[in-house]
């Protein structure tokens, strides 16, 4: 003899935890699609920040460079200066002693016209 199967007839209890089963799937589906679209927005706001972040970079690269130039020129000048400030140090100097080579010399000349009168 052949066993006979008999399809078997979901039970009531069954078809409950079949039907909770299929709630539970659809709000873990639904559950997943909200975090996919949670990543997505994360994923540019990620994007957005590391774009700014790379130009905050850049531009301060560029104040970074000015600065160097800024300050390279500002030694230039600082040479210059000090250059400049020794030189006149240098004619007040040559000054002061041509000043003194002609009081003598005015001295001389006054004293020997003194001695000339008398």
């Amino acid at each position: 003899p052949v066993p006979v199967q008999v399809p078997s007839v979901p039970s009531q209890a069954d078809q409950e935890e079949k039907k909770t089963l299929e709630l539970q799937n659809r709000k873990v589906k639904q559950e997943n699609e909200e975090l996919k679209d949670l990543n997505r927005q994360l994923q540019l706001r990620i994007d957005n920040n590391e774009f700014q972040l790379q130009q905050l970079q850049q531009q301060l690269q560029f104040v970074h460079n000015d600065h160097s130039g800024l300050q390279s020129r500002f030694l230039q000048q600082q040479q210059l200066c000090q250059q400049q400030e020794a030189e006149l140090v240098a004619a007040r100097s040559k000054a002061l002693q041509s000043q003194q080579k002609q009081l003598e010399l005015q001295e001389k000349l006054d004293g020997e016209t003194r001695n000339s009168l008398l």
